[in-house]
């Protein structure tokens, strides 16, 4: 006959296993593993957090983890360094911009064409165009895309103010025929990731009194600096110091 003490000593050894029982880690080995997966996410949480704590990575992801997490995770997708991508890439509004001449980099040695993505030049003044285009490996049919001044004008991309197009033009024209190209013919290369003159035509940058922000191209180096309300406020104090100084 089994006494009370022994019934009870069942009872804890049948209840053992259940109260030392490990939680199950959630794994994952699909697409998007590295949000899923538990060890995976864990991993790249820490990689996050030594990319914010540097010095050697931009504003935008220097003390923000979940940024340098989102980043990185993207950075894992495109098969991309993640200290690269950091260094080429900035968030305004929100949105995630990358430098043209990493996109172009991306889609020259992973888009559909065979060779680089070139450039044609016509006109001058008014009539200047410029003609970015590359040939399909698979159908040998030559894509292009085209930006006239015309087209510079009527979306008034040269008159924002620090525009590039007043200074550089034709690198510019350069830089938006071939964001053209790459969204007509290969917007997977990019992740659907826009350049930094797309950004500008729709971002805009207003601080608290309503002033009118340097656009983003312009912004490029200074976003590593200071925030956009800054750079508008010593943009607007240096021009008063000129201005006193030349009087």
């Amino acid at each position: 006959m089994e006494t009370s003490e022994n019934t009870s000593e069942k009872k804890d050894i049948q209840k053992a296993p259940e109260q030392s029982r490990p939680t199950a880690l959630a794994t994952n080995e699909g697409p998007f593993s590295g949000y899923l997966d538990a060890m995976q996410f864990n991993q790249t949480w820490r990689v996050a957090q030594v990319f914010a704590n540097s010095q050697l990575v931009p504003d935008q992801y220097r003390g923000k983890p979940e940024n340098c997490f989102i980043a990185v995770q993207m950075a894992f997708r495109m098969n991309i360094d993640p200290w690269q991508f950091l260094q080429k890439t900035y968030v305004v509004g929100g949105k995630c911009g990358m430098e043209a001449q990493m996109a172009i980099a991306l889609v020259n040695t992973r888009g559909p064409f065979d060779g680089p993505i070139q450039w044609r030049f016509e006109g001058e003044g008014k009539t200047r165009k410029c003609v970015a285009f590359a040939t399909l490996k698979k159908t040998d049919k030559v894509c292009e895309a085209t930006v006239t001044w015309g087209m510079v004008e009527a979306e008034g991309w040269d008159k924002k103010s620090g525009s590039k197009w007043k200074t550089m033009p034709d690198l510019m024209f350069q830089y938006r025929s071939a964001s053209f190209l790459a969204k007509l013919y290969c917007p997977e290369v990019l992740f659907g990731m826009m350049f930094a003159d797309e950004l500008e035509d729709i971002i805009s940058h207003v601080d608290a009194d309503g002033k009118q922000a340097p656009p983003v191209s312009d912004l490029n180096d200074r976003l590593n600096r200071k925030k956009v309300d800054s750079v508008v406020t010593e943009e607007a104090e240096g021009q008063v110091n000129e201005d006193t100084n030349a009087g």
